[in-house]
């Protein structure tokens, strides 16, 4: 009698995994990719500015310091919709609820007012980067032009940090697909 479809397709993976050198190339784009979630993630969480990684609306990273400033608990956020979100920031929100809408393909800037009644109006500008390699993802960086010592440094600090993003999802992704192509 003959295997069925998915049995046979279960034996051709397990020989394929089976093989050492499969093993090895499997562990290795593992070790690689662990790394650079590694060195994002520490990046993300001890840069001077808020840091947020959207991925098809969903606030799949976010640093305290993106948290302090739109007064969110991290763990009432992570995961969620930002567009179910977006009216907790006042101005602000709406502004970049337009400018998500519009599905921006470059960097945009943007400024508002996080006016709510217990912020009394704080202003933050914000930074929404698209990634190239993954349509429909943005990095939102989001600086306060009130702190003077930060205010001197934003434009050198948004684009070191931003072309780390780039440079760990580039080599994220690129890991992506030889491990698709081997499983």
């Amino acid at each position: 009698h003959s295997e069925s479809p998915a049995r046979a397709m279960a034996a051709s993976i397990s020989a394929i995994l089976a093989h050492p050198h499969q093993k090895f190339a499997i562990a290795s784009s593992n070790q690689l990719r662990h790394r650079a979630f590694a060195q994002r993630d520490h990046l993300v969480n001890h840069s001077q500015q808020g840091v947020i990684y959207l991925h098809n609306g969903d606030i799949e990273v976010i640093n305290n310091r993106a948290c302090e400033y739109l007064n969110w608990k991290r763990e009432d956020v992570w995961q969620r919709l930002i567009s179910n979100l977006l009216g907790t920031l006042g101005n602000l929100g709406t502004r970049l609820g337009s400018t998500l809408l519009a599905n921006p393909a470059s960097r945009t800037e943007i400024s508002g007012r996080l006016d709510r009644r217990h912020q009394r109006g704080r202003d933050l500008d914000l930074v929404l980067e698209p990634v190239p390699e993954e349509p429909g993802s943005y990095w939102l960086l989001i600086n306060d032009p009130a702190l003077p010592l930060m205010a001197a440094t934003v434009p050198d600090e948004t684009s070191q940090t931003l072309g780390r993003l780039h440079q760990l999802n580039v080599t994220v992704h690129e890991m992506k697909t030889p491990l698709a192509g081997m499983v």
